[in-house]
């Protein structure tokens, strides 16, 4: 893996510094946008767009007119779809959307980074408090842990693993619950918290905990909690880990990121602020998000430095203990891996450009209906529901018919 440190003044410094300022103002940004109504015609067949924001009998203490979030997981007979303030159930039978809003004294916070279906339980992650608690159907009420010690370690952040003894989460933030903490589910007590880098994704073999950190892939020994770290150059090495699932003889990890460009030496990121640490002077320098000018003179004065890495994305495999790389040149759309989602048959995966399909088994690419493509580009999410396939866009929740998804029957 290559590092450059740029050291160029004037306006391709300005440049750089332009835009990873305005990326970094722009991820601090809440989204305020509310949700156009779905369309009734115009999509291709096959696919069918909802309106989540409310039933239009639904009385308004059950209306969420917030964006709907890229957290969501099809149960049984049900989707569910995170919100600001709650989560929604859609049901296929009946096609109607209800709504559990979040209630601060047994659920605290909003937003929602996460659901989790464990039979036959539904759990959301709040996003700002990092709350994981679980809904009771019957009466909406929801529980969360409440002992002191998991109050001290709950942090913003969205992967969550359940076994019969643990729950593992998935936070980021305070040194003192960065990584992986893990409950006790007798006891209902923190155990310990097991140190990494911030988790976009998390998933287990059974034996290993797996995580996709910023710089690579990370498993940890659940008995011995011995840590591997994974940066094959060649496959990914460096690129962003924004989704993992299990495959049939290992897994596959959705990565992106073509160059990753890092200021200073570590960057901590905030609502209104970031901070940029210099190793060799040993100091913080912190910027408000509006502190456009003083970035670019810095970088220009070398008073902090703008690092590039060129990563190699794309759907990495790892199969029968052997990693290899799907990418641009060998088929998809595109190498940044946004989503991944499988069943029995086929690998779907979601690039920045749109839906491409594989074959689970042999991993090639089969074809996709065009009209279907064109209609849902830059999916966010997919989530493999039986006959169906949910995607979650911009746009809002689409539910495409998988046997219209090929340019021929499967």
């Amino acid at each position: 893996m290559k590092r450059i440190r740029i050291k160029e003044k004037g306006t391709a410094a300005k440049a750089a510094a332009f835009a990873l300022a305005a990326a970094l103002a722009i991820a601090a940004s809440p989204i305020s946008s509310a949700p156009k109504a779905a369309k009734p015609s115009g999509l291709p067949t096959g696919v069918i767009q909802f309106d989540t924001a409310a039933n239009p009998d639904a009385a308004r203490a059950k209306i969420d007119s917030s964006p709907p979030t890229t957290a969501a997981v099809a149960a049984g007979e049900h989707l569910w779809v995170g919100r600001s303030g709650g989560i929604r159930r859609f049901d296929r039978h009946s096609g109607k959307w209800d709504f559990f809003p979040y209630k601060g004294n047994q659920c605290p916070g909003t937003g929602t980074s996460g659901i989790f279906f464990e039979a036959p339980h539904v759990w959301a992650r709040v996003a700002n408090t990092g709350a994981l608690c679980r809904l009771n159907e019957a009466d909406g009420s929801w529980f969360s842990h409440d002992h002191w010690t998991v109050k001290e370690h709950l942090g913003p952040g969205g992967p969550v693993i359940f076994t019969p003894e643990r729950i593992y989460i998935a936070s980021q933030g305070g040194p003192e619950w960065q990584g992986v903490n893990i409950i006790d589910r007798r006891t209902g007590e923190w155990v310990k918290l097991l140190p990494s880098k911030p988790a976009a994704a998390m998933v287990t073999d059974g034996k290993h905990l797996w995580l996709g950190v910023p710089s690579g892939i990370l498993r940890i020994n659940r008995v011995t909690e011995e840590y591997t770290f994974f940066q094959p150059d060649e496959h990914g090495g460096g690129s962003l880990v924004n989704d993992i699932i299990r495959i049939p003889g290992g897994l596959a990890f959705a990565t992106s990121g073509n160059q990753n460009g890092i200021l200073g030496d570590e960057t901590k990121l905030t609502r209104n602020s970031f901070s940029v640490y210099i190793k060799k002077t040993k100091r913080w320098h912190n910027y408000k998000n509006e502190d456009r000018e003083k970035l670019i003179r810095d970088i220009e004065n070398g008073t902090i430095f703008y690092k590039f890495v060129a990563v190699t994305p794309g759907l990495v495999i790892y199969k029968n203990g052997k990693w290899s790389l799907i990418d641009a040149s060998k088929g998809l759309d595109s190498s940044d891996i946004v989503t991944i989602a499988a069943d029995d048959s086929h690998l779907y995966v979601g690039t920045a450009r749109g839906i491409n399909v594989l074959d689970i088994n042999t991993l090639k690419r089969k074809d996709v209906n065009i009209h279907i493509y064109r209609s849902l580009m830059v999916p966010k999410r997919l989530i493999s529901d039986r006959e169906y396939l949910w995607a979650l866009n911009h746009r809002g929740v689409f539910r495409i018919t998988k046997r219209n998804l090929f340019l021929s029957p499967q």
